[in-house]
């Protein structure tokens, strides 16, 4: 069982050194004499999706998770739903916890500061769960940490230009069936957007590491890809993910886009075919030399 200052200023939380099994029972430790944050009273332990806080000797019992418990301090004009610290990686802050689940509604707008200073990351399973349907993420966001928003119910996210790396599962079983990726993508860890509805993807040109089921239990059936990408698996591309992987290959890796028609890949077509498979209009003109290829529209 873990304590969380939230915003403190002075001191540290406590540290529960016990070792505990499922089935056993915690007891909530007081809070350190010198923990404070600013003049704001402290009400008590807040454990997340809690309207109530617990006292010193109050018990818990262990379930198979981590327990977070965070200092509950009394409200304020500037209180801010956020568990949050500086991030040394990227010099901005780290958004770590979401506390105000189901408390501010569906839709959530993530601050682009935090006391001055950009946010930059968000931390391992930090809106996880939270009962979601659309954000919007910080602009100068630029590291997305494993389950982040997993388990929420988006169906379109647009993640920022300077983004540079998804975490595991960060976006996993979300409801998604669009997905708009920053320019600055350079690589989405293992099962990153697994299990959601997307039809349609548009890789952006530096990514050139997909891991392992990033898009598992996708029915993909267009995708705008790289050159010389390195896909893990034959679980990366969605549904029809190991066929598009050995196609892929045996076309030297080539940029392009690629449409899923017949049973079969297609391909590479050139940007413009992204437009027509999206919304057909006409002919799909393939890269290099080869003619004209029509046959996938009306």
């Amino acid at each position: 069982m873990y304590y969380e200052g939230n915003g403190h200023t002075q001191g540290f939380p406590p540290v529960d050194s016990k070792i505990y099994f499922p089935g056993d029972t915690a007891v909530v430790l007081a809070k350190p004499e010198d923990l404070k944050k600013g003049n704001l009273n402290f009400l008590g332990w807040r454990r997340s999706g809690s309207e109530t806080p617990l006292q010193a000797e109050d018990k818990i019992s262990i379930g198979y998770e981590h327990i977070w418990l965070y200092a509950w301090w009394e409200d304020d004009p500037n209180r801010l739903p956020y568990v949050y610290a500086p991030d040394p990686r990227t010099g901005g802050m780290i958004i770590t916890k979401y506390l105000a689940y189901n408390e501010y509604g569906p839709v959530l707008a993530i601050p682009d500061e935090l006391e001055g200073k950009p946010v930059t990351a968000i931390g391992e399973g930090a809106f996880a769960g939270a009962s979601l349907q659309d954000i919007l993420l910080p602009k100068q966001l630029a590291l997305i940490g494993s389950k982040a928003f997993a388990g929420n119910w988006l169906d379109a996210i647009v993640i920022p230009d300077r983004v540079t790396s998804i975490g595991k599962l960060a976006f996993q079983n979300c409801s998604l069936e669009t997905l708009s990726l920053g320019s600055g993508l350079e690589s989405i860890a293992d099962y990153a957007f697994e299990e959601n509805h997307l039809t349609a993807l548009f890789l952006p040109a530096g990514v050139k590491t997909l891991g392992e089921g990033a898009f598992y239990g996708n029915a993909l059936v267009s995708i705008k890809i790289g050159g010389q990408v390195a896909i893990e698996s034959d679980t990366s591309l969605g549904t029809e993910g190991a066929s598009f992987r050995a196609y892929y290959e045996s076309k030297n890796s080539r940029a392009g886009v690629y449409l899923y028609d017949s049973g079969a890949w297609k391909g590479p077509y050139t940007e413009w075919a992204w437009a027509q498979a999206v919304c057909p209009m006409g002919g799909l003109g393939e890269v290099g030399p080869a003619p004209v290829w029509r046959s996938l529209v009306a």
